[in-house]
């Protein structure tokens, strides 16, 4: 029991040296699709085997099944070490077990296959997933996600910075990992951002509710921070604490509505072009500088019963905008 330990050990060193061989990659597949965790020990989801899986073939050179815009490849390597200790917490945690234990043979699944898009371009990417939910993939970033999702989970990894407007579904929360971070919500709209050489990302609430965890060794997640529109959690690289900050309270009560019954329709509209429709639709001034705006997109649906104050807010936070409000103007200023 001890020599297999110390051999899944060696061959997980040499993947994260990028020198494992095809056969040893096929014993370390094998052993992951194998891989069951009693009842009252933390599991890793087939979305982390995934991802793992998907590591080995990129380090190994293996065939990819993938979309990537312009074909540039990305190393994950921060959701690789988080997935390979979870794997390896996981697996010394079976070989404790006594042997006199009755062992159930587990039939060995195919992985799912998964997607990834990563995003060269100098425009954001609009994503469509199968249940129904939105990416906007920020130049620069990458997504990963299962083609078929869990039917008790929707799970995705991302690397950059992306703008998440997620389809409601109660039973299957959606979760983001992005580093060490997980941020699920059920039905709702946030940004996530990544830098690189950061270990945790931003979180930015547009709107609905996310919750915060942090991956800890062996699978373990912890609540970090629970939002609510208009906050946006981080945290700070010096004193590892997790901050919360409000955005944009300087909004009025009410504003006029609209005298018309038809809907506005934006799809990846420029924000130039986004503020003056809401303008002349909801009878105010709105204030703005081109060359703030420059790059940046909205897409929704909204009519007569949705709150101009409350679409320029969503609007602000999900572009990292500012607003003030002149109430004797009735006008709004937006500033980068």
């Amino acid at each position: 029991m001890q020599d297999d330990k110390k051999h899944l050990e060696r061959l997980i060193n040499e993947y994260l040296q990028g020198t494992t061989t095809p056969e040893e990659k096929k014993h370390l597949e094998r052993w992951m699709e194998h891989l069951d965790v009693s009842d009252g020990q933390p599991a890793a989801s087939e979305f982390r085997k995934m991802v793992m899986k998907k590591q080995i073939d990129l380090r190994t050179g293996a065939l990819e099944n993938t979309k990537s815009l312009h074909r540039r490849k990305m190393w994950w390597s921060t959701a690789a070490s988080v997935l390979l200790a979870l794997a390896i917490g996981a697996y010394l945690w079976q070989s404790n077990q006594t042997e006199a234990e009755d062992r159930h043979t587990v039939a060995a699944k195919p992985f799912p296959t998964i997607q990834q898009v990563t995003n060269n371009g100098s425009q954001d990417t609009l994503i469509s997933l199968s249940d129904g939910s939105e990416v906007l993939l920020s130049s620069g970033s990458a997504l990963i996600w299962p083609t078929e999702f869990a039917p008790d989970a929707r799970e995705l990894r991302l690397d950059g910075k992306a703008f998440f407007r997620v389809a409601k579904d109660p039973k299957r929360p959606l979760s983001v990992y992005s580093g060490d971070i997980i941020t699920t919500a059920l039905g709702t709209s946030f940004w996530i951002e990544k830098m690189e050489g950061k270990r945790s990302p931003r979180v930015k609430l547009v709107t609905g509710k996310v919750s915060i965890t942090q991956q800890l060794d062996y699978g373990q997640d912890t609540l970090l921070a629970t939002l609510t529109p208009g906050q946006e959690w981080n945290t700070t690289a010096l004193e590892e604490s997790t901050i919360v900050q409000e955005k944009n309270k300087s909004m009025p009560a009410r504003t006029p509505q609209p005298d018309t019954t038809t809907a506005l329709d934006f799809h990846h509209v420029p924000l130039s072009e986004v503020f003056p429709r809401l303008a002349a639709y909801y009878h105010v001034t709105i204030k703005f500088n081109s060359d703030d705006l420059k790059g940046m997109s909205f897409y929704g649906t909204y009519d007569k019963g949705n709150q101009i104050q409350e679409i320029i807010q969503t609007i602000a936070l999900a572009n990292d905008l500012t607003v003030r409000y002149d109430e004797k103007e009735v006008a709004y200023t937006i500033k980068k």
